[in-house]
C-alpha cells in the first residue's frame, strides 16, 4: 500500500527539481566592468569592457545607449586590444559593433561621453544614471560599475536601485563602486552618486535645494525598511518552521487512512477464478477496458469497441476493411454513439469503411466533429462506470483536501516575499502532493477490485501464452481475449495474431474440429483486420488531437526604462 505514496512522490520531486527547458544562447556576457569618470565640468567620461562567449558564428555585438532626458551622450568609439571597430547605429541609440568571428571569446572596449549627465544641488553635485534597464535582453554574469569624482571627495553619497541596491561600496577617495554580481536580462538597475560640490569650480546650481538630506533620508528609510524586513522574515521563518511539519503531519495521517482502507478493501476481495479463464462480470468491454486503463480512452479502445460490436453480432466485418451494421436494438448508450459516428455519419446508414474515417478528418472542418463525437462516447463510457460502484466517492474529502491545499501556497507566497527559499519549496510540494493526491487517486470498493484483480490475473496470463494455448480455446473465447488485449495493448495478442496468419498460409487448408483443436479463418481475419484499423484509428486520433503552437518573439535591446527615460543594454549579431 506504500507504493503509491514512493512512487507518487518521485514524480513530485521530479517535476519539482525538473529544470526549465530554454533554447541555448548564441553567446553569453561573462562580464562587464563599467568607469565613468566625472569631469569637473560636469560631462562623464565612460569606458566600458564588455568579455563575450560565443558558441557559434557571429557579427559583433549590440550595445544600446538611452540617454536620459535632458543629456546627450556622443564619441562612441569600440576598441578590441586598442584596435578601432566599425560602428552602425539604428534609431540614434542602437549601436552596432562590428567583429565577424565563430565559437570564441572576446573583449570589446566601449568609449563615449555624456554631456549634461550631472545635476548641481547647493551643497552638492549628484551623477544619476541608469547603464541598463529592463528592457536589456542579455544577461550580465558579472558587473561591476565604478564612478570616480574629478578629485578625491570627503563627502561621498551612494545608493543603488533595483539590481544596485545594497551593493554600493564608498572607496577612501571618495569614487564608489556597485559590485551588482550577475544581473539576468530584463531587469533595471540605476545607480547614484553625489559628491562635493566644490570639487566643480564654475559650475553653476542646476536644481534647488540640499541633496545630502535628501540622500540620508532615502538611507535611513531604507535602513528602517530593512529592519521591518529582517524582522518580519524571522517571523514568518518560525511560523513556516512550525507549521509546515504540523500540515505535513496532519495531511500524511489523512492520506495514510485513505489507502489503508483501499488496501484493506483489496484485501478482502477472495478471487478464486482460473487466471485463464475469462472474469464474469456485468460490465461490457469498453467499460472493462476503460476501467483497466485507469480510464485512459485511446485509440486502442475505439478499435475494441467496433470489433466488440462485431463480437456481439451488432456488426459484420466484410473485406476491404469494411464493416456492415446488423442490428440497432438493445445498444448501450456508448454503443449508440458509436453506431451514429461511424455508420451514419461517415457512413451510408449501414456500410462503413476504415477509407471513408481517414477521408472524412482529412477535411480541416470536421476537426471539431471528431472532438465532440469522441468527448460524447468516452463521457458514456465514463458516466457507465460510475454508476457500477466501482470506486469510493470522496467527495467532502477531496473538496476539504484541496481547499485546504491553499494553506501551503499561501505560505510559499510569505516565504517568497521574505527571501525564505526552502520553506517556500517546502509548502509547494506539500501542496502539489495534496492537490495530486485529490486529482489522481481514486481508491476502489471491493467490486472495483474484484474487477481489476480479476482482469489483471487475465492479462497477465495472456501475456505468457503462446499460439498453441490459444488454438485450444473457442472463437468467441478468443475475439472476447482479443478485444481486451487489443484494448488494453497486449503486444501478446498481436504476436499470436501473426503467428497464426502464418500457420494458416502454410498448411493452406484449415479444418475447425471442435473448440480445442484449431483455429477459425474467421477469427484470424477479425484479429488482423483489427490491428491494421487500429493503426489508422491512432494516426486519425493523433491528428485531431494534436495542435501545432507557433510562438514568434520580438527581440528587443533598447532602453527606456531607467531613471530619467534613459537606460540600456547588450546584445549580438
Amino acid at each position: 500500500m506504500y507504493k503509491f505514496i514512493l512512487t507518487y512522490a518521485a514524480v513530485i520531486m521530479i517535476i519539482v527539481g525538473l529544470p526549465t527547458i530554454v533554447k541555448a544562447a548564441d553567446y553569453s556576457i561573462e562580464e562587464v566592468v563599467i568607469h565613468a569618470h566625472i569631469q569637473e565640468d560636469g560631462s562623464v567620461y565612460v569606458e566600458e569592457t564588455f568579455l563575450y562567449s560565443f558558441t557559434d558564428e557571429f557579427n559583433g555585438i549590440i550595445r544600446t545607449l538611452n540617454p536620459k532626458k535632458g543629456t546627450t551622450i556622443r564619441d562612441i568609439e569600440a576598441f578590441e586590444n586598442g584596435t578601432p571597430l566599425t560602428i552602425g547605429t539604428k534609431h540614434d541609440i542602437e549601436h552596432y559593433i562590428s567583429r565577424h568571428g565563430h565559437n570564441e571569446k572576446i573583449e570589446i572596449d566601449i568609449h563615449y561621453r555624456i554631456d549634461n549627465g550631472m545635476d548641481f544641488y547647493e551643497d552638492m553635485a549628484e551623477f544619476y544614471w541608469p547603464f541598463f534597464d529592463s528592457t536589456n535582453e542579455s544577461t550580465y554574469e558579472d558587473l561591476t560599475i565604478a564612478i570616480y569624482p574629478p578629485d578625491k571627495s570627503a563627502n561621498t553619497l551612494a545608493i543603488g536601485y533595483d539590481e544596485g541596491e545594497n551593493t554600493e561600496i564608498i572607496q577612501e577617495d571618495g569614487s564608489v563602486i556597485f559590485s551588482m554580481g550577475e544581473v539576468k536580462s530584463g531587469r533595471n538597475g540605476d545607480v547614484r552618486v553625489a559628491f562635493d560640490k566644490v570639487l566643480f569650480p564654475g559650475v553653476s546650481v542646476t536644481k534647488e535645494g540640499f541633496l545630502e538630506t535628501d540622500i540620508r533620508s532615502e538611507q535611513e528609510e531604507r535602513a528602517d525598511e530593512a529592519a521591518t524586513y529582517a524582522a518580519r522574515q524571522q517571523i514568518i521563518k518560525h511560523t513556516a518552521f512550525i507549521a509546515l511539519p504540523i500540515i505535513g503531519l496532519i495531511y500524511f495521517i489523512v492520506i495514510l487512512n485513505v489507502i489503508k482502507g483501499n488496501h484493506h478493501r483489496k484485501q478482502a476481495v477472495n478471487y478464486l477464478q482460473n487466471n485463464d479463464e475469462i472474469p464474469v462480470t456485468d460490465m461490457t468491454m469498453p467499460e472493462t477496458i476503460v476501467f483497466y486503463n485507469r480510464y485512459a480512452v485511446t485509440a486502442e479502445v475505439l478499435t475494441a469497441s467496433l470489433l466488440d460490436l462485431v463480437r456481439l453480432k451488432k456488426v459484420e466485418q466484410l473485406e476491404n476493411n469494411t464493416f456492415r451494421l446488423k442490428d440497432r436494438t438493445d445498444l448501450e448508450e456508448d454503443e449508440k454513439i458509436l453506431v451514429s459516428w461511424l455508420f451514419d455519419d461517415i457512413g451510408d446508414g449501414e456500410i462503413f469503411k476504415l477509407a471513408d474515417f481517414n477521408a472524412y478528418y482529412t477535411v480541416e472542418d470536421n476537426g471539431t466533429h471528431f472532438e465532440k463525437k469522441q468527448t460524447s462516447w468516452t463521457q458514456a463510457i465514463v458516466n457507465k462506470l460510475k454508476d457500477k460502484k466501482l470506486t469510493v466517492k470522496m467527495g467532502k474529502l477531496r473538496s476539504l483536501l484541496a481547499v485546504s491545499s491553499l494553506l501551503p501556497i499561501g505560505l510559499a507566497i510569505a516565504c517568497l516575499m521574505y527571501k525564505l527559499i526552502f520553506p517556500s519549496i517546502s509548502a509547494v510540494v506539500i501542496s502539489l502532493f495534496i492537490l495530486g493526491f485529490t486529482i489522481f487517486y481514486t481508491p476502489k470498493t471491493e467490486k472495483g477490485w474484484y474487477v481489476h484483480l480479476a482482469w489483471d490475473r487475465f492479462y497477465n496470463h495472456l501475456s505468457q501464452m503462446n499460439t498453441q494455448d490459444w488454438k485450444k480455446w473457442p472463437q468467441e473465447k478468443q475475439m472476447k481475449a482479443f478485444v481486451f488485449g487489443l484494448g488494453v495493448h497486449s503486444h501478446s495478442v498481436e504476436k499470436i495474431a501473426k503467428e497464426i496468419q502464418s500457420y494458416l498460409d502454410n498448411i493452406n487448408k484449415l479444418s475447425l474440429n471442435g473448440p480445442s483443436s484449431d483455429i477459425s479463418n474467421g477469427v484470424v481475419t477479425f484479429m488482423l483486420v483489427g490491428m491494421a484499423i487500429n493503426k489508422d484509428f491512432k494516426r486519425t486520433v493523433s491528428a485531431n488531437e494534436s495542435a501545432d503552437l507557433d510562438s514568434n518573439g520580438n527581440n528587443s535591446i533598447g532602453g527606456g526604462t531607467g531613471v530619467g527615460g534613459g537606460g540600456g543594454g547588450s546584445g549580438a549579431f
